[in-house]
């Protein structure tokens, strides 16, 4: 009996971290786009403001960046929304005549 509580406690266990697992990744996804969302808010701004040509002034960089989350949210709508909402942000800054 006490192998059969053991084995469930464990199964518990595995259940609660899984879920833990799962809600870090999402909270992690979050604050990647809000990050990536500040970001080309400042480049919708002043892109052409900035003096210096780093990677992080190029909306490719983040293009790159929002692709990558694409593919680790690919089951969560939610998350898959915001990023198309931010690459056609991206591609008004790149192409201010092109309209999604």
């Amino acid at each position: 009996m006490s192998e059969l509580k053991g084995s469930r406690e464990a199964a518990s266990h595995d259940k609660n971290h899984q879920k833990a697992a799962n809600m870090s990744w999402y909270c992690e996804a979050e604050r990647e786009l809000l990050h990536i969302r500040r970001a080309i808010g400042l480049l919708e701004q002043a892109q052409h403001a900035f003096i210096n040509k780093s990677s992080v002034n190029d909306p490719a960089y983040w293009r790159v960046k929002l692709n990558k989350l694409r593919t680790q949210s690919m089951r969560n709508k939610v998350l898959e929304l915001q990023v198309d909402e931010l690459l056609a942000r991206l591609a008004l800054i790149q192409d201010p005549h092109c309209r999604k």
